[in-house]
């Protein structure tokens, strides 16, 4: 794979060479098998410090929404089960009580 990679590298920069290029003025980017100009990508895919903010927000907003969904339907769960189970609750409490106490541990992001 690495030799397949190196070949395809000198064979473009012989390319750009060819186009009388400098080569210098380029460079390939990750996994890619293109070349762009230096410093292209950076410019263009550049976020400004409000774009950043901006996603972030969205993230967190998206998780807390997720998060309150997935707790709604695990508390709506657990009462059909106690429901149905009846007579049981206080194993079922203590049952509540320690997956409440793991899902304070698992956090994300």
């Amino acid at each position: 794979m690495r030799n397949k990679r190196e070949d395809l590298q000198r064979r473009l920069w012989e390319h750009l060479e060819k186009e009388e290029q400098d080569p210098s003025l380029f460079e390939f980017y990750g996994n890619s098998d293109v070349v762009y100009p230096t410093g292209s990508i950076e410019e263009k895919d550049r976020c400004t410090i409000g774009e950043r903010r901006e996603a972030r927000t969205y993230v967190k907003v998206m998780y807390q929404q997720i998060e309150g969904e997935i707790n709604a339907l695990f508390d709506t769960n657990v009462e059909v089960l106690e429901e149905k189970v009846g007579g049981t609750l206080g194993q079922f409490a203590t049952l509540r009580c320690e997956v409440g106490a793991l899902k304070a541990t698992t956090t994300c992001c």
